[in-house]
């Protein structure tokens, strides 16, 4: 699916050879991950009405960033994660999720002994009794599978989205239960 041409670049920026040149963007190509790029993220939004006639919206967002490298291969590890929510204003329900990498408490462990993140000394210390213990403070909750990424649209669309789907389901009843009644 081709949807818009890019300028040619000047003489300040130069694209890396995996970012869409100038010319007509190929979204099968440039949706998928970029190996040059340290941070990516994808967007969806939607406005839908139930068949009982509820307006509602929804959001999602994919993260998708660099760790470092692997101490073996030398290619980079990448953490990832998905918040999203689904609003019916309305009834001014707001139900919503934020779903980080199960890398995410080493990675926090890491940076905090490194020096890094939270200055306030009762603070780091309440953290790093947290994130020791392979989780994370809250809202936030740890991906209870590794992120799966197809190496192009099609294959994404043919083999992730019904996987993605059916464990999606059942991942948020217990969210889905908060609210009076079902959508």
């Amino acid at each position: 699916m081709v949807v818009a041409e890019l300028p040619t670049p000047g003489p300040l920026f130069d694209r890396p050879v995996d970012w869409p040149q100038p010319g007509r963007i190929d979204l099968d190509v440039q949706d998928l991950p970029h190996a040059s790029s340290t941070l990516e993220w994808w967007y969806v939004n939607a406005h839908a009405r139930t068949v009982s006639g509820r307006d509602v919206s929804l959001f999602a967002s994919f993260f998708r960033t660099t760790v470092g490298p692997d101490e073996h291969t030398g290619k980079d590890i990448h953490a990832h994660a998905l918040t999203w929510a689904l609003i019916e204003p309305a009834q001014q329900r707001y139900l919503r999720e934020s779903l980080v990498d199960q890398q995410a408490p080493a990675i926090v462990q890491h940076e905090l002994a490194q020096g890094q993140g939270v200055a306030d000394p009762m603070l780091r210390r309440a953290l790093s009794e947290v994130v020791a213990n392979g989780t994370l403070p809250g809202p936030d909750r740890v991906l209870s599978a590794p992120a799966l990424w197809a190496s192009s649209s099609a294959a994404r669309l043919r083999r992730a989205a019904p996987r993605v789907t059916r464990r999606r389901r059942i991942r948020a009843q217990p969210a889905l239960r908060r609210w009076p009644e079902r959508m």
